[in-house]
C-alpha cells in the first residue's frame, strides 16, 4: 500500500495548476508551510480587528498575555497547534475562510 499526499490550494508553485505530490519534495513543502504561517499571522490580526478585539482581549480569551498575541501577529512566535485550534473555536467559520483552510491538504489516499 502506498500513500499519495496531494495539496490543492490557491498558492502558486512552479506547476501551479496541477495536483502535485509533496511526499518527496521537502523544499516545496517548506514553502507551503511558510506561506501558511504568514497567512495565519495576517488572518489573526484581521479577524481580531474585525471583531473589535484588542490583543489583550483576545489574549484573555485564549489564556495568554497581550505580548503573545502581538508575537503571533508579527511572526516572532509560532503558535501551538492547541492555540490554533482554539482560534478556530473562537472565530469559527470566519477563521476557516480567512485562512483559506479549505484547500490546504486532501486526505491521504490508499492506492
Amino acid at each position: 500500500m502506498t500513500f499519495e499526499y496531494a495539496i490543492e490550494s490557491n498558492y502558486t508553485t512552479t506547476d501551479c495548476t496541477t495536483k502535485r505530490s509533496f511526499i518527496h519534495n521537502r523544499p516545496a513543502r517548506q514553502l507551503r508551510v511558510s506561506q501558511f504561517k504568514m497567512n495565519m499571522q495576517k488572518s489573526i490580526r484581521r479577524l481580531r480587528k474585525s471583531k473589535k478585539l484588542t490583543q489583550r482581549q483576545l489574549g484573555n480569551i485564549l489564556g495568554v498575555d497581550q505580548a503573545t498575541i502581538s508575537n503571533f501577529e508579527s511572526g516572532k512566535t509560532i503558535m501551538t497547534l492547541d492555540l490554533a485550534y482554539e482560534l478556530i473555536l473562537v472565530f469559527g467559520c470566519d477563521f476557516y475562510v480567512e485562512c483559506d483552510l479549505s484547500g490546504i491538504m486532501s486526505l491521504p489516499k490508499a492506492s
